[in-house]
């Protein structure tokens, strides 16, 4: 017989080891969403306590606000007898010896009318032409007296 020659036998094969993707253990996962919840809550409760302070504190405002306008009305009032005239002509009398004048104490002055000026002679004239020639004459009259 003849002999076969000598072939080796194929090489065996190894079953591929499966790839598993690799994941996040499942306590990895938990720890995670439970940090992200605790961190939610967190700023839920941080929220709500600024909102209620700011609430106590708007409160408080308002009640300042409310006292210090009836401080005000009260202080109105309160200047408002002060300035009475029947008030100032007794404090005048009383601590500064005031009195009404007497008839003979009184004078009456006359003053005659006067010519109404030339202010108004071009009622088209820009008001600054107007204030420039009274500036004009000033400074001509300044000059005249030297």
């Amino acid at each position: 017989m003849i002999a076969a020659p000598h072939v080796a036998p194929p090489p065996e094969r190894r079953p591929r080891p499966i790839r598993r993707r690799r994941t996040r253990p499942s306590s990895a996962r938990a720890l995670g969403a439970s940090c992200a919840l605790v961190a939610l809550l967190l700023a839920n409760v941080w929220l709500t306590t600024v909102a209620a302070e700011r609430g106590y504190r708007l409160r408080a405002l308002r009640a300042e606000v409310g006292r210090l306008q009836e401080e005000r009305a009260r202080l109105q009032a309160e200047v408002a007898a002060l300035r009475t005239p029947e008030r100032i002509e007794r404090l005048a009398g009383m601590r500064l010896g005031l009195r009404p004048p007497a008839p003979h104490q009184q004078v009456v002055l006359t003053l005659p009318l006067q010519e109404p000026q030339d202010d108004l002679a071009h009622p088209d004239e820009p008001p600054w032409r107007r204030f420039v020639a009274w500036i004009r004459e000033g400074v001509a009259s300044a000059q005249e007296r030297r």
